[in-house]
């Protein structure tokens, strides 16, 4: 029998990968939000802008896109996404409303 942790886990992994499809979908090509690359030949995978250890959620609003490489750079040091790509940064810590976010969410402007 699963734990209620594993239960949690098992649940956020499928949460992760739905998450994923959707907001590849959404994209006429794939790419990565960061660099704009193709992820080739790794990828493509799902970046949390404020990470799940530092309080962050799987929530469209604080996930994006990025090719393995930008992921990796990002997650070891995440003040380096906010300095470089300052429009990806969470549109609570922004202060505004992320207008892309609410249209694929089907809120008009």
């Amino acid at each position: 029998m699963k734990t209620p942790q594993q239960i949690a886990r098992v649940k956020e992994l499928a949460l992760r990968r739905q998450l994923k499809k959707q907001l590849i979908a959404e994209q006429e090509y794939p790419h990565c939000m960061s660099c704009a690359g193709t992820g080739f030949p790794l990828g493509l995978t799902l970046s949390h802008i404020i990470a799940l250890s530092r309080g962050g959620q799987t929530t469209r609003e604080n996930c994006l896109i990025e090719c393995y490489p930008d992921h990796t750079r990002y997650e070891k040091k995440p003040e380096l996404r906010e300095q470089e790509h300052p429009e990806l940064k969470h549109p609570e810590l922004r202060g505004e409303v992320n207008i892309p976010v609410l249209l694929a969410q089907g809120v008009k402007e």
